[in-house]
Order: C-alpha cells, then structure tokens, then sequence
C-alpha cells in the first residue's frame, strides 16, 4: 500500500517516504517497516522549565498564576504542569481551533498566557497580547536514537 509513496507529512503526527513508514503514536511508538515489519523505535516528550516568549523567557517556578491556552487534543501540557504544583486557570480549546476576536480579548484581560509552541505562532501577532504570551518549549528523545539515525540514513542513501 505504500509503494512509491514519498514525504507526506500530517500534523507532525505521521510520514512516509518511499515504502518506509514512520508513524509517531499518542504513546509515542515510532514503527519503522519496509514491506516487513523491522525495528520498534519508543519516543518521549521532555518538557523544558522555562516559558519562551519572542525576546524574553521566564522560570517555570517563579509563575505564581497564569492562563494555560490549548487547542490541542492531547491534554499532557495540563498533567505536566498540574504535576508541577503551579496554580493556573486552563482554557482548553478543539483541535485546530480558530481562535476569535472574542477569544484574543479574553487572553488579553489575563496576565500571563501559557500555551504550545503550535498556538503560540498563531497567536502571537496579536498586539494585544504582546508582553504576556509564552509558550512551554518541547523536546523529544528517540530510546536508541543512533540506531534509528543509522536505519534513516541507509534507506534513504540507497
């Protein structure tokens, strides 16, 4: 089925590219198969302990209370931050929600607005919001990141 399929790229979610299927679970399975089933790659989001803005970043500990914006499905930001003891009032939107007017003045009357690095590009060129919105900064590990670094190279150098 995947046959001559090339870069398709869906919401960070899952790509192909040629008969090699790489495709990122909600638990984080990366599964790598080229016409037969091969190797199992585990991936895991580390959330960093500073909110960024475009000039300036401030220490997660030093938040005392702040909006959380999502518009994500996956409520893992929430728990993270819950875990953390911080004090935060949560406005939990859809996916792909197309945030309005009426949102961007609701943010506007609170202090400090926390939100993923997807929302914060659409939100940030809203004046209104300019000095108060930040993002929580993500990384991800792959568990044996050298063997999967290998496998990618010498399919795609094939």
């Amino acid at each position: 089925f995947m046959q001559g399929t090339q870069w398709l790229v869906y919401n960070h979610v899952a790509f192909f590219y040629k008969n090699l299927l790489l495709l990122s679970l909600p638990f984080f399975l990366i599964y790598i198969c080229s016409f037969q089933p091969s190797e199992f790659f585990f991936s895991s989001i580390t959330y960093a302990n500073e909110v960024c803005s475009e000039d300036k970043s401030l220490n997660l500990n030093v938040l005392n209370k702040f909006t959380l914006v999502t518009g994500i499905a996956d409520a893992n930001l929430y728990k993270y931050l819950k875990s953390k003891g911080l004090d935060f009032e949560h406005l939990n939107f859809t996916d792909h929600y197309n945030f309005t007017k009426k949102d961007i003045d609701l943010f506007a009357s609170k202090s400090v607005i926390i939100t993923t690095e997807k929302d914060y590009v659409r939100l940030y060129r809203n004046e209104a919001l300019k000095d108060k919105l930040y993002y929580l900064p993500i990384s991800i590990s792959i568990d044996d990141k050298n063997r999967f670094n290998t496998i990618i190279t010498e399919f795609t150098t094939a």
